[in-house]
């Protein structure tokens, strides 16, 4: 009976393990379903699993077998892989972005939040917001009753553009830099909108911000063109001569194929390498976290501080940027 329920057990190991050796791939095989897409999320979970079930194999079970030497192998392996993909953003990494004191004349921060629409804890963000002092925010899955729970904040950013929608996609954006102008898109979908906005951050800096919330891969959404957006956003990214953010819950880790070839396209860069990885959704589970919102910016700025701030009800952590406009495009 010891000797089934052992089998049993080593035989589980060998399912959970091959399937995570599955996860490990699954992100670069041609195939682009929702199901294979979301593996790239997960590395740092899948090295603690892969890592357990090496290590319990050879303390349960032993390498007395081939097959359990060439098992124990490509876990590592697979362990290894998903290490080299995540290493860029720990403080061994290269910084792709200068760092500055913050002592320049052109220094701002931009504060990021999607709201999750169903969460009606508006005070505790309106306070989060407030006590963030930043100088644009950007807030995602925002609806009309966000917008007018919010709207004490009007008072303190004197230009707004404001896109409550009830679906899930809407945008509001606050700031106290006066907005040059401001272009709604729909660039994929009738239902998915971008903005536009160029601004001046200072007497002499003006910025092209696309401040966007592209959909996640999900069983009911088509996922061929689910990238559509930002390759359009990065193809007319690299055709603007003045410093570019792009920002916004981009429901992509910044290791992923998807993001690297918007890099890429673009020429913008990850403020996060070198610098920590911020996992920012997943604020109710402290076991599957990932770092979806983001903010990419071209060389002419260095980065002063990226500060992950305390849960306000959403599913989504607030992140806050301090940048300092220091050069021109690179």
């Amino acid at each position: 009976m010891i000797e089934i329920v052992s089998l049993l057990g080593l035989l589980c190991l060998y399912v959970c393990g091959f399937v995570l050796l599955f996860g490990v791939i699954a992100p670069y095989l041609p195939q682009r379903a929702w199901w294979i897409r979301i593996w790239v999320y997960g590395r740092q979970q899948t090295i603690l699993l892969l890592g357990f079930i090496c290590l319990l194999h050879v303390l349960v079970w032993g390498v007395s077998t081939l097959f359990a030497a060439c098992f124990l192998t490509a876990a590592m392996l697979g362990m290894v892989w998903c290490f080299a993909e995540i290493f860029p953003y720990f403080s061994m990494g290269r910084k792709e972005l200068e760092s500055a004191d913050g002592t320049g004349d052109c220094v701002f921060s931009v504060l990021l939040l999607n709201v999750l629409e169903e969460n009606d804890q508006y005070q505790r963000a309106l306070t989060c917001i407030r006590e963030a002092d930043a100088d644009m925010v950007l807030l995602c899955e925002t609806n009309q009753a966000w917008a007018d729970a919010l709207r004490p904040l009007e008072d303190v950013y004197p230009h707004t553009y404001l896109l409550p929608l009830e679906d899930h996609n809407g945008l509001l954006f606050y700031s106290r830099f006066p907005m040059d102008q401001v272009d709604l898109h729909y660039l994929c979908q009738p239902h998915i909108p971008s903005l536009f906005i160029d601004l001046h951050v200072g007497e002499n800096c003006p910025l092209r911000l696309y401040a966007i919330h592209p959909r996640p891969p999900r069983p009911e959404d088509d996922v061929e063109d689910l990238d559509d957006e930002l390759i359009i956003i990065g193809r007319d990214a690299c055709h603007h001569d003045c410093p570019v953010l792009v920002m916004g819950d981009l429901n992509e880790v910044g290791w992923s194929p998807a993001i690297r070839r918007f890099e890429k396209t673009s020429g913008l860069r990850d403020p996060k390498r070198g610098r920590g990885i911020f996992n920012t959704y997943g604020a109710t589970n402290p076991i599957l976290r990932w770092p979806l919102d983001h903010v990419f910016a071209s060389q002419a700025f260095s980065v002063v501080d990226i500060e992950r701030l305390p849960e306000c009800g959403s599913d989504h952590f607030p992140i806050k940027y301090t940048l300092e406009l220091t050069g021109t495009p690179a």
